[in-house]
C-alpha cells in the first residue's frame, strides 16, 4: 500500500498565522514516515530526537507498542525518517515538537435535538498568543489500522490533536486548565513519561473510539501525563451524548461530567469544583476563563434550537482579544458536524480598525470521504 499525500496552504497572513491542510493515506508507518521528513524538512531543530533515560524510553516504547500499536507503527516511521533504531532507548520516537505555548480555549457541544438540522455539533474557539512561529495544520488522516480522523494540530506533529472528528462522529477538543495552573504548582514532565501525555489521549480517541461510551473507557484505563500544561477534554458522538473530562491538579482523581443530552459549556477552568454557575469566582475580566463561561450560557438561554449561524454567534461573544506583550487573539473557530464527519473553519486575519475587532476569514469545508 503505497502513501498518497497532498498539502495545501489555506490561510497566509501578515500576522504569522500560516495553516496548510495535509491528506494522508496509507499505512500507520508511512504515515509517520512522512510527517518525520516533513519535520526534518521544515523545523531544523528537530534534526535530532535524542532522550536521557534509556530505560524510561524503552518502557515508554514498550507502553504504545502494548496499549497503542497504531501509534507505534506511526513510530516506526519516525525512526525511519530520522535514522534511529527505534527501541535501542536513545531516542524517543513517540513524538516531534515543533512548538510551545499555553492555550486557552472556549467549546460548546450542542446535541442533536437542540439544533436546526439534527446533527451533534461541536463549537470551539482557539484562543493563541500571536506569534510568527505559529503554524497549526489541518490534517485529514486514513490510515490501514484505526479510524480516519480530520483534526486540527498544533505543538506536535504526529499526534498533536488540539480538536478533530473521525468517521465514527467522536468529535474531542482540549482546553487548558488555566485555574489550575495559576493556583497550583505545575509538574510537566516535558514529554517523557510512561504514559500518554495530554495531546497524544485526543489521537488515541480519534484512532480507536466510536462514541461517548468507549471513550470513557479508554480514558479510565489508560495511564495519563502532562508534557507541557495541564488541560481538560471536552468529547461528544453524533448521538447526542457527551462528557467533560478533568483530573484535580494532582492528576490522583478523575473526573466525568455528561451532558445530560444538553448544550454543554466548558473554557479553562475544572467544572468539577463548582456546583453551579452562581458558586464561580468573581471575573473582573470580560475575557477572563469565568466569565466567558456565565456568557455562553447566558447565550444559550436565548433559544432551544439552534442553527450553524447562531452557534457562530454564540461563540462569538467569547472571542479572545487580549493585549498582553504577545497578544492573544481566537485564532481559529471551527464547527464540527458529527453527521457528515465535516469540519468548517474560520481563521484569525490581521487586526481590524477597532482594536477589540480583529478580521477574520470565512468559513473553510473540510470533511473526511
Amino acid at each position: 500500500m503505497s502513501l498518497f499525500h497532498n498539502e495545501t496552504t489555506v490561510h497566509a497572513s501578515d500576522n504569522g498565522l500560516t495553516v496548510r491542510h495535509i491528506v494522508l493515506e496509507g499505512t500507520n508507518s508511512d504515515i509517520g514516515n512522512y510527517i518525520g521528513e516533513m519535520a526534518l524538512d521544515r523545523y531544523t531543530l528537530h534534526r535530532q530526537i535524542p532522550g536521557d533515560d534509556p530505560v524510561r524510553i524503552r518502557n515508554q516504547h514498550k507502553y504504545l507498542k502494548t496499549n497503542y500499536p497504531e501509534h507505534y507503527e506511526r513510530m516506526k516511521g519516525i525512526a525511519k525518517a530520522f535514522d534511529v533504531q527505534l527501541d535501542e532507548g536513545l531516542f524517543d520516537c513517540s513524538g516531534i515538537m515543533y512548538q510551545k505555548q499555553s492555550i486557552g480555549c472556549s467549546s460548546i457541544y450542542f446535541p442533536n435535538h437542540t439544533t436546526a438540522t439534527g446533527a451533534a455539533i461541536l463549537s470551539r474557539n482557539f484562543d493563541f498568543p500571536v506569534v510568527a512561529v505559529n503554524e497549526p495544520y489541518i490534517f485529514e488522516i486514513y490510515p490501514d489500522k484505526g479510524y480516519p480522523s480530520l483534526y486540527m494540530c498544533s505543538f506536535e506533529l504526529v499526534s498533536g490533536v488540539l480538536d478533530g472528528i473521525n468517521s465514527e462522529g467522536l468529535t474531542v477538543a482540549v482546553l487548558a486548565d488555566d485555574e489550575s495552573f495559576i493556583t497550583h504548582p505545575a509538574e510537566p514532565n516535558g514529554g517523557l513519561h510512561v504514559a500518554l501525555h495530554e495531546l497524544q489521549i485526543m489521537r488515541y480517541l480519534l484512532d480507536r473510539c466510536r462514541n461517548v461510551d468507549e471513550a470513557k473507557e479508554a480514558l479510565l484505563s489508560l495511564k495519563h501525563s502532562y508534557a507541557q500544561l495541564p488541560l481538560h477534554y471536552i468529547i461528544g458522538d453524533r448521538y447526542g451524548q457527551s462528557f467533560v473530562w478533568e483530573s484535580s491538579y494532582t492528576a490522583n482523581r478523575y473526573y466525568i461530567l455528561n451532558g445530560d443530552n444538553k448544550p454543554q459549556v466548558v473554557t479553562n477552568f475544572l467544572l468539577h469544583r463548582y456546583s453551579s454557575e452562581d458558586s464561580l469566582p468573581d471575573d473582573p475580566k470580560p475575557q477572563g476563563m469565568y466569565q466567558r463561561f456565565v456568557t455562553l450560557q447566558k447565550e444559550l438561554s436565548e433559544k432551544s434550537h439552534y442553527t450553524e449561524k447562531d452557534m457562530k454567534q454564540i461563540l462569538s461573544c467569547a472571542h479572545v482579544c487580549l493585549p498582553e506583550a504577545y497578544p492573544h487573539r481566537t485564532l481559529w473557530h471551527n464547527l464540527y458536524n458529527t453527521k457528515d464527519c465535516s469540519m468548517d473553519i474560520s481563521f484569525y486575519a490581521g487586526e481590524g480598525v477597532a482594536e477589540s475587532k480583529p478580521l477574520r476569514t470565512d468559513y473553510f469545508h473540510f470533511q473526511l470521504k
